[in-house]
């Protein structure tokens, strides 16, 4: 069986994150989001995969190829800008042209739906009374929050691609087509589904994911010193090192050849990616931490999103709630954005460096590879000089 996944294009919402990395490669509980994906295809029986990527095709067919060890055919097809959409079009044509699935009814499509875990304006599906779509309506038009919405997943025949170049590849309009001639089917997705549309969205499918875990799995190469503590499940890499005194309470994550040093406090959905090293007396809860990320000694990391090789300095914290107990207003480069969380922390994009000795406000956002220098309060300037001089 095949599968066409159209990887979404550079999304300006999860700035600052998607500076540096396209979103299917954001970590969320451990796993890049593409690889979940490629698991759930697995668990079907796909065996051909066809990406259509928008945004940084090399990084993602590098890390597929390096990191995957569900290895189904896959091919790519890229593309810049809307005028290249009927390249990519033929592409997939050609792609399917030997697939067989669903072409005894071509007429009929069917749309996986949801139900959205959080309030929010989604693509809103209407059902009729014979469990079909009669009617989907565009999120800007949605005067109210969906109960279903669509979940990004369709089966489709090969005929569906003409129809779709047929209403200018608005897929839309296609699909409202299908309604009207009661065409158009429904599969009603039960699991765990979010749409990860702003930074904090990380955070919330953390915690998703984690809910589920039930059990505990330690590599055989990771070495915990005595005087660890571990309470919940946790999922601990190859060749970590946590060292005594410091404790663990699940659900979390903790990175390949990632060093914990001594009293630490990693607390409940923490998400510490591979070859981090996280300093003395730390304490870090409701985090994900992409990976290779230096954390200092004596600070605390909540509700919050640091990206990839980002150094955060000894005694520095995110301050993750206003004291006035009003939500976080979330400062993104274009707007400030009121988030109705009344914790959440900094978002500190890759390559970052935060020195020493700082409290960041709740919501902030620090652009990609910014240097904040080490806040001194004693300096050359300033020494002591003998009374009488």
């Amino acid at each position: 069986m095949k599968a066409v996944i159209l990887l979404s294009a550079k999304n300006r919402k999860l700035y600052p994150f998607t500076e540096s990395v396209p979103k299917c490669l954001i970590n969320i509980a451990g796993t890049a989001i593409v690889d979940s994906l490629l698991q759930r295809l697995k668990s079907v029986e796909v065996n051909e995969v066809l990406f259509i990527v928008n945004d940084r095709k090399q990084l993602v067919s590098e890390h597929i190829g390096h990191n995957q060890k569900y290895r189904p055919n896959i091919s790519y097809v890229d593309y810049e800008t809307v005028e290249q959409i009927p390249d990519v079009l033929a592409s997939v044509k050609d792609f399917l042209k030997s697939e067989t699935t669903f072409k005894t009814y071509p007429k009929y499509a069917v749309a996986a739906i949801a139900h959205p875990p959080v309030s929010g304006h989604y693509h809103a599906v209407y059902i009729n009374s014979e469990m079909g779509i009669s009617k989907v309506e565009h999120s800007a038009l949605s005067e109210k929050p969906a109960n279903y919405v669509l979940a990004g997943a369709f089966v489709l025949s090969v005929s569906a691609l003409e129809r779709i170049e047929a209403h200018h590849f608005n897929i839309y309009s296609y699909f409202n087509e299908l309604a009207a001639d009661n065409g158009f089917r429904i599969c009603i997705w039960e699991d765990l589904w979010i749409d990860i549309k702003y930074p904090w969205d990380i955070l919330n499918a953390n915690r998703m994911i984690m809910d589920t875990w039930t059990h505990s799995s330690i590599a055989s190469s990771a070495v915990l010193e005595k005087e660890v503590y571990i309470k919940g499940p946790v999922i601990i890499g190859e060749n970590v090192r946590i060292c005594s005194g410091t404790s663990i309470i699940g659900p979390c994550f903790i990175g390949d050849n990632t060093f914990i040093g001594n009293n630490v406090l990693i607390r409940e959905y923490a998400n510490i990616g591979a070859d981090s090293s996280i300093g003395y007396g730390t304490e870090i809860k409701n985090a994900a931490i992409f990976g290779n990320v230096k954390i200092g000694r004596l600070s605390f990391i909540g509700d919050s999103v640091l990206g990839f090789n980002v150094n955060f300095g000894s005694c520095s914290m995110t301050i993750n709630y206003n004291t006035s107990g009003e939500p976080v207003i979330f400062q993104s480069p274009d707007k400030s954005v009121e988030t109705q969380f009344e914790k959440l922390g900094a978002f500190i994009g890759d390559g970052a460096s935060v020195g020493s000795n700082h409290s960041i406000m709740p919501g902030l956002v620090i652009r990609p590879g910014y240097p904040i220098p080490d806040h001194i309060t004693v300096d050359s300037r300033i020494y002591a000089k003998p009374d009488n001089v």
